[in-house]
């Protein structure tokens, strides 16, 4: 004589796949803040590459004030330069053309001074 329960029925499936519980909403909630996290990071990131950006466009307009400085001195330079050498040589050359007036100068004075005297040409035939 079995005793078995007369009013036993057959449980109905389960209208889902039932969750773990927890499992899931702990992952989730884990992989957020990682995800929180790694954005946080690369918000600092570009905030400090932005301020290194900021000082290296500060240095480059230093650099720019600096070449422009040059430049001016440079092309100053070069005017000087060209009028120091065109001065100079207007000086040469008026030395260059004094020395030869007196040259000549000299050269006829001594022609007057000396009487022009010829002498015979011997050849070299003659003894």
């Amino acid at each position: 004589m079995s005793t078995k329960p007369k009013n036993t029925t057959t449980p109905s499936p389960p209208e889902s796949t039932p969750k773990i519980a927890g499992h899931h909403d702990n992952w989730l909630i884990i992989q957020l803040g990682e995800v929180r996290g790694d954005i946080k990071s690369l918000t600092q990131s570009i905030n400090h590459l932005c301020e290194k950006i900021d000082r290296v466009e500060k240095d480059a307009e230093t650099v720019r004030e600096k070449v422009g400085g040059l430049d001016k001195k440079i092309y100053a330079a070069t005017a000087i330069i060209a009028l120091i050498v065109a001065v100079g040589g207007y000086f040469a050359n008026k030395a260059i053309d004094f020395g030869l007036d007196m040259a000549k100068q000299a050269k006829d004075q001594s022609v007057l001074a000396s009487p022009q005297t010829e002498q015979p040409v011997k050849s070299s035939h003659q003894k």
